[in-house]
């Protein structure tokens, strides 16, 4: 302030959270100890008065979300009026990381996961920003590869991050850090030493880069040529050296053989390496690289393999074979369907750590079970990045370190790491659905899919690359699902502040007939197989959300338990709700992408009966009815896949194409519903038309449900679960059960 006194000593002390158990009492006060030997203070000493003066620390940087202020001259007002935080780094526009979709929890996790990159992108790809480390591990950049280029627009930083990997190579090794200072090992733990040839893959499969590709290929083929020699000297790839393997998983899970994630590395490497080759046009080196591929798959699969599944069975286990691609023909369905046991068994919750984290997304998409990923991004209980976001212990603004932060002592625990952003890419490509296809880089030709899974309404991102490509895709009717954690309230003071959860039928959607599911309590599933947990469940709760609902186009809900009532004192609730729209479901959507560019663009019909499929660029024409491709000058292909119910069609950019192509798909709703009513004791069997399949279950009760009309059925007084053992025991009980 003015007329401050010359000599006066000002410190600035930053921190990441306030003190709180079990660190400390929960008093207002910082806790500084996970800054482990970082002092993150800053002093001033004041000079004469002159009027105003302004002061920031130089050659330093913290890593924060409070300070504490003492020896400030003036009042808290003043202190308030008069102090900002700078967020700075190196300065990368965003690519298309401002994704947006009509969940909450989605863009609130990619808002975390965009400031976690941001807080370490400080020319060089660091691992945090606030203790006395913030060191270039190359763990930490191979994993954010991916997510980092889809998000910013990182040509300049991973260049330089390529030249700084090279400088540092000896005999073909890198260190797991770079540059190399105070901490990791030479040669790098397999799965860090990674991020070197897949650094150099995302430059050439997102930009199109071969010129570096040709630059840095041959510095990464030493790297894997030394990692053969030593898997050689091992005995064999399964008994290839590591240090850190899948880095913490979230506790109780257990981490897995290193040598395990290592071999996994390493087949990794060569398949990278494999695509480059043949990106340049490397013939003879590709070919080489396929036989090594081929003798470390068969290597990975002698040395792994445990009867029909790997290692001990795990996530972890499963799903590195699975993004590799390698498991057998013949052991395909039962690895898949042990993924599953293990996701269900957890309740949808991850048990990987870093290197597990970033194969379970794209394991799960490669047996088409997007809908598990997307629940798997909207939990918010432990572990889960939903949980660090929504948590009342310590609601975060960036990527945890640990799953379970709030509980773990000083020396490794930050609150700003990046390490398990992975998933960010996975969103974009996989829920939003924009990507560039395999095998084609430089998004010459891209995948466009819209609606995926039930349990997003609209989705939609844009990214230049090195001209502008958007998809903007909604969901219209049918059935409308919302997902929303416990806000804060006088009873919940320590919750984030949440909006209301807003449910939509759109624009021609109709208005909502019928609330399917409602839950605020502790409900869990996905859109169409939610489930009530009935030891936490506002029995009540389908009622309170028809009063803010029924026969309206679209309803906003608040989920403070103050104006709900708490169904489970202590707990942190959440609100589930499914809606049925009174007109059936349609899809629209819209992209803009250049002259050059071939989009293969995907609607998946969801058992829309008769689908009409119109589109409009200048003019509007219809390019599919009565099961019949119309080819226009930009839609030059359209097919219907039989097995997965779904539209494909092929576009090409146009000369002038300044304005977007948009698509309607619309039909009726399928006539193919199946009710069945099984005799308690009994075993009842449904079964599809030929040519359909279940698309989801809308309505389930096992003891006595109303399905006196089939569009409305409703349970009856005696219902499963709880009340099925404290009422029904006397009682006939039927099962009654509508699909689609």
């Amino acid at each position: 302030p003015e007329n401050t006194k010359a000599g006066t000593m000002v410190e600035l002390h930053h921190a990441e959270i306030p003190l709180h158990e079990p660190y400390g009492p929960k008093n207002g006060s910082l806790y500084f100890k996970n800054l482990r030997s970082a002092k993150a203070t800053d002093m001033f000493t004041t000079a004469p008065a002159k009027g105003k003066a302004a002061v920031q620390p130089k050659f330093t940087y913290h890593g924060f979300r409070y300070v504490r202020v003492i020896g400030y001259p003036g009042s808290l007002t003043q202190l308030k009026a008069n102090i900002k935080k700078l967020h700075f780094h190196t300065d990368l526009p965003l690519n298309a990381g401002g994704w947006k979709t009509n969940s909450y929890i989605l863009n609130t996790i990619q808002q975390h996961l965009l400031n976690s990159h941001a807080s370490n992108m400080m020319t060089i790809i660091t691992d945090c920003d606030q203790r006395d480390e913030r060191l270039g591990w190359m763990g930490d950049a191979g994993l954010s590869s991916d997510a980092m280029v889809l998000n910013y627009q990182t040509l300049s930083l991973h260049t330089n991050e390529l030249l700084l990997m090279r400088a540092e190579q000896s005999n073909g090794t890198v260190p797991d850090v770079v540059p190399y200072y105070r901490y990791g090992n030479r040669p790098a733990d397999p799965a860090w030493g990674l991020a070197f040839p897949q650094v150099l893959w995302t430059m050439v499969h997102y930009y199109g880069d071969l010129e570096l590709g040709k630059t840095f290929f041959d510095a990464c083929n030493d790297w894997l040529t030394y990692l053969t020699m030593r898997a050689e000297k091992a005995g064999g790839l399964p008994k290839i050296y590591g240090y850190y393997g899948d880095w913490v998983p979230p506790p109780p899970a257990k981490k897995i053989s290193v040598h395990y994630t290592s071999a996994f590395a390493t087949i990794w490497i060569a398949e990278k390496l494999y695509d480059i080759a043949q990106a340049l046009g490397e013939n003879s080196k590709a070919q080489a690289l396929k036989r090594l591929l081929d003798n470390f798959t068969d290597q990975f699969n002698k040395g792994f393999v445990k009867g029909t599944t790997y290692m001990d069975g795990g996530q972890t286990a499963l799903v590195l074979p699975m993004s590799l691609g390698i498991v057998p023909t013949s052991m395909q369905s039962d690895v898949a369907k042990q993924l599953l046991d293990d996701l269900n068994n957890h309740g949808v919750h991850t048990t990987s750590g870093i290197i597990g984290v970033k194969s379970l997304f794209p394991a799960l998409s490669s047996i088409r079970r997007w809908d598990l990923g997307l629940q798997l991004c909207l939990q918010t209980d432990y572990p889960s990045w939903g949980w660090e976001a929504f948590n009342p212990y310590e609601p975060a603004t960036g990527v945890w370190e640990l799953w379970d932060a709030w509980t773990k002592g000083p020396g490794m625990n930050s609150r700003n790491h990046h390490m398990f952003s992975s998933v960010s890419a996975w969103m974009l490509t996989d829920l939003v659905g924009l990507s560039t296809k395999p095998g084609v880089n430089g998004y010459k030709e891209v995948s466009l899919t819209a609606a995926r899974v039930l349990g997003l309404q609209s989705a939609g991102a844009s990214m230049v690359v090195p001209k502008e490509i958007s998809w903007n895709w909604q969901r219209h009717g049918g059935i409308q699902c919302g997902k929303q954690p416990e806000g804060q309230s006088a009873h919940s003071p320590d919750l984030p502040v949440v909006p209301e959860l807003e449910i939509t039928c759109g624009d021609f959607g109709g208005v909502i007939q019928n609330v399917m599911f409602a839950s605020y309590g502790q409900p869990t599933g996905h859109c169409g197989m939610f489930k009530v947990d009935d030891s936490c469940n506002l029995k009540n709760s389908k009622s309170v959300v028809e009063k803010y609902c029924l026969n309206k186009k679209s309803c906003s809900i608040p989920t403070q338990s103050s104006i709900w009532g708490d169904p489970c004192f202590g707990k942190v609730k959440r609100l589930y709700v499914q809606v049925q729209c009174s007109e059936p479901l349609s899809i629209r959507a819209e992209t803009l992408f250049p002259v050059g560019t071939t989009a293969d663009i995907t609607f998946p019909l969801w058992a829309l009966k008769d689908p009409k499929v119109t589109f409009t660029y200048k003019t509007t024409s219809t390019i599919w009815d009565n099961n019949t491709f119309h080819p226009t000058k930009e839609i030059t292909s359209g097919t219907y896949n039989k097995m997965y119910d779904e539209l494909k069609f092929v576009g090409q950019g146009v000369v002038g194409n300044h304005r977007p192509y948009e698509f309607a798909v619309t039909g009726s709703a399928t006539g193919d519903n199946v009710v069945l009513t099984v005799p308690h004791g009994e075993i009842g069997t449904m079964s599809c038309p030929e040519g359909h399949h279940f698309a989801h279950i809308r309505f389930a009760s096992y003891g006595n449900p109303d399905t006196t009309d089939e569009l409305l059925p409703t349970v009856g007084s005696c219902h499963a679960g709880v009340l099925l053992r404290k009422k029904c025991a006397l009682l006939k009980v039927d099962l009654g059960v509508l699909g689609w």
